[in-house]
This record gives C-alpha cells, sequence and structure tokens, in this order.
C-alpha cells in the first residue's frame, strides 16, 4: 500500500484518513487535524453509527477509522491500535447501499444475530440535522439514505 500513496504524492508527516468506505470523517474533523499542531502519530475517529440510511442512528460504537502522520512504517490496520479517539468525528452507515436484497450481502462486521440484535432496537430519526452536507444538498439522488426516505430503487 505504502508505494501506492507514495505514487499519489504522499510525504511524510502528511495526514492520512484510513477508514472503509461506509465510514465517513467529517469535514469539520478534517480542518480541524489540519489546523492543529501536535496530532498523535495514530487517531481512531469515533463516528456516529447508522444501519441501513441516515434515518436510523444507532449509537457511537464505531472507530475503526484512524488518521495517521504518514510515514514509510505505516500500515493499514482495522483493529485498535491506540486508545487516542476523537470524539464525534463523522458517520458510519452500515448497509446504506441501493439496492432490493439485503441478505444478498454477507455481512463483514456483523454475524447475523448481532444485525438482527441491532435491527429490533433501532429508532427511527426524522431529522436530517448534523447529517452530511453533500448529501442533503443532493437530496434528490441520495433520498434512499435520508430520513423519511428510506425506500429503495434499483435504479
Amino acid at each position: 500500500m505504502n508505494g501506492l500513496l507514495r505514487r499519489a504524492g504522499i510525504s511524510n508527516g502528511d495526514l492520512l484518513i484510513m477508514s472503509d468506505t461506509d465510514e465517513i470523517p467529517s469535514p469539520h474533523t478534517v480542518k480541524l487535524l489540519q489546523w492543529c499542531d501536535e496530532v498523535p502519530p495514530v487517531l481512531h475517529l469515533e463516528l456516529r453509527h447508522y444501519m441501513y440510511s441516515f434515518e436510523f442512528p444507532v449509537d457511537y460504537s464505531s472507530w475503526r477509522a484512524t488518521i495517521h502522520i504518514y510515514s514509510p512504517w505505516t500500515q493499514y490496520r482495522h483493529s485498535r491500535q491506540t486508545d487516542v479517539i476523537l470524539s464525534d468525528a463523522g458517520w458510519h452507515c452500515s448497509f446504506c447501499f441501493r439496492g432490493d436484497d439485503l441478505f444478498d450481502m454477507l455481512p463483514e462486521e456483523y454475524t447475523f444475530k448481532e444485525l438482527f440484535k441491532k435491527m429490533g432496537s433501532i429508532t427511527p430519526s426524522a431529522s436530517a440535522v448534523h447529517l452530511p452536507a453533500y448529501l442533503i444538498e443532493n437530496a434528490e439522488k441520495f433520498k434512499f439514505l435520508l430520513p423519511g426516505g428510506c425506500l429503495r430503487s434499483t435504479g
């Protein structure tokens, strides 16, 4: 991976975000870290966790996304690397995809038992406050991800 990063132009000391595609650091978090002096070498991001769409907030249990101060020894690991965590740093939206059959997707993070346990206790939210601005600005395109618009279409 480091070879790809170097070809992309990364330099020692640059901030490097490592996350899954469904783990989204907020722009405010990125700006804060760019402006801060002495960011720790590895910092976990605590992300607000949603299931299926941003209508279903679950908890703040998502901490796997990380910010690294890049060095030649930087390695991607999707596991706990430090106890230093920045709270309320963005969003993690599990199973937030366009499609008509959730069960065609094999959960990577959950067993089906864990998935059903979380499904049963999710209280819907009607609020779009504190959601990613890009989603709200492009509400028609992403209505399936917004509160009240969870009907999926295959198009």
